[in-house]
């Protein structure tokens, strides 16, 4: 599960925009496989191996929202991260984790980053 675990936090790290996104805490375990085969072939993986499995991943993560630091009239220096907890988050073979009910989902606020 160790390169499952690398591949969600692969997946989950990027910029988009001004904004940071990490992750930390990661956690994956995974399900069942269940033969590429029998996927419905609307929701067959593209790049997985037809004549393999398709597994399902749960686990747990904390993502993290940055922004840049700013020192102009709102300084925001150690406290410009939202900060998104993720106990019970389930994906697909695809690098993704998701919490769909997660505690609180607007993340909490003026964190700072993770180290």
């Amino acid at each position: 599960m160790e390169q499952a675990r690398r591949y969600v936090i692969y997946g989950a790290e990027h910029e988009s925009g001004n904004s940071l996104f990490l992750v930390t805490d990661v956690k994956v375990e995974g399900g069942k496989g269940i033969d590429f085969k029998d996927i419905p072939q609307i929701q067959r993986p593209g790049n997985a191996d037809p004549e393999g499995q398709v597994y399902q991943l749960h686990g747990s993560l904390k993502s993290y929202m940055c922004n840049p630091v700013s020192t102009g009239p709102y300084p925001n220096a150690g406290k410009n991260c939202r900060i998104y907890d993720n106990p019970r988050a389930i994906g697909e073979w695809q690098r993704t984790l998701r919490d769909y009910n997660p505690p609180d989902k607007y993340g909490t606020l003026d964190q700072p980053p993770p180290k």
